[in-house]
This record gives C-alpha cells, structure tokens and sequence, in this order.
C-alpha cells in the first residue's frame, strides 16, 4: 500500500473512531450487535482458561490494546481479580464512560495511539498482551512497526489475537486488513488456532514468546 493510500486511510479511520464510537462497542453497547460482541468476549475469557494462561496473582500484568471501553477485561477481571489490568484508546473519557465501574477501579488506562503506548512498556514486563479486532484497523507500515517492538523489545510472555481472515474492502467505514502475524512474530510460536464459533471471518490465535 503507497504512503498516500496509507495516509489517506488513517484519514478515515480517524474519523470512523470519532469519541462516540465507543458507545457502539464499549460494556454498555446496545442494539443488534450486543450479544455478539459479549459474546465474543466470552469467547476470549474461555480460550485464555482453556490454555492455561491467566494466573490469578498480583504480580501477572495483562495489557489490551485498543482496549476502549475494555468489556473484554471486565470479563477476565471477574473471575481474576489479582491482575494487574492495563488498556489504551485513543480516547479516555468516553472509553471510561463506556466501562463497567469494576473495572474503572483497577485498570491503567492509556491515552494514545498503541505504536505510542507500548513503548511504555519494557522487555518481559506483560504476561499476556491482548490484540482483540484492534490491529485490523490499523495500517500495514504501523501495524509492523508495532508487531517488531512486541516481537523484538516489549516480549510479553503470551500474546492472544483475535484478528480476520481476509481483507475487507473500504466501504463508508473503515477498513479491514489482514495482518501476518506468523511472518512478524519470529521469537514467538503459535501455540493455539480456531476460527471464532461467532464468527467464521475471524480467529483467534495465542503465542508463546520463544525461552
């Protein structure tokens, strides 16, 4: 994709991820897609317990980028009320708007851009980092600019992706892309596949940073 195709898609973007849009998919989302996005939250919470990878201790940090109004965390959080919850978006006041008050209680929340905010966070300092329909909206030159710190700087030990299988062409909203993942994340292994019981178009995979 050139710099201005690029350009001109974050342009969109920007304007699709206006402050209210965190109403359409936040904890207190209503309408026709509630039940899908709870339930793909569900989903995640069920993949992570499955593999043994949530550790109810203080010292575990789990850090969701483009994490809004982090109804995604509230489930992990209700039923492992020890971790250290950390989240970004793009907005704050709306995203704490759109959050459950027990949440609101525990996470760090991170105002900014995730290609921003993960350089917060130091080598193996994440137990488990979460990318859930995030990354998809992000163009190709930053999404690898992201995925290379995660991969080669940040080393959180686990980092589960809920991301599409095919790209979507741009319509009056903002696009779809389809990230390799494998091809980026060369000291991790995939250690976990499926397509969402939700929603073919989507999977959800989990690596393991190489020891």
């Amino acid at each position: 994709m050139s710099n201005k195709i690029e350009r001109e898609t974050d342009e969109i973007i920007e304007r699709s991820f206006y402050e209210k849009y965190q109403d359409r998919v936040g904890w207190f989302v209503k309408g026709t897609n509630k039940d899908l996005l709870h339930n793909n939250s569900k989903e995640l919470l069920k993949v992570l317990k499955e593999n043994n990878i949530l550790v109810n201790k203080e010292n575990f940090k789990l850090l969701e980028i483009g994490a809004g109004g982090c109804r995604n965390l509230k489930y992990i959080l209700d039923e492992y009320p020890k971790i250290k919850f950390y989240a970004n978006d793009l907005h704050q006041a709306v995203s704490f708007k759109n959050m459950h008050e027990s949440i609101k209680k525990v996470i760090r929340f991170y105002k900014g851009k995730t290609q921003d905010v993960i350089k917060e966070f130091s080598s193996n300092s994440i137990n488990l980092l979460i990318d859930s329909n995030h990354l998809v909206h992000v163009n190709y030159t930053d999404t690898n600019k992201i995925l290379d710190y995660i991969n080669n700087t940040m080393k959180p030990n686990y980092f589960l992706v809920r991301s599409i299988t095919i790209d979507v062409p741009m319509k009056k909203g903002c696009p779809y892309h389809k990230h390799n993942f494998n091809e980026k994340l060369t000291n991790y292994k995939e250690i976990f596949y499926k397509l969402s019981d939700n929603d073919k178009r989507w999977y959800i995979k989990i690596f393991k940073l190489n020891i």
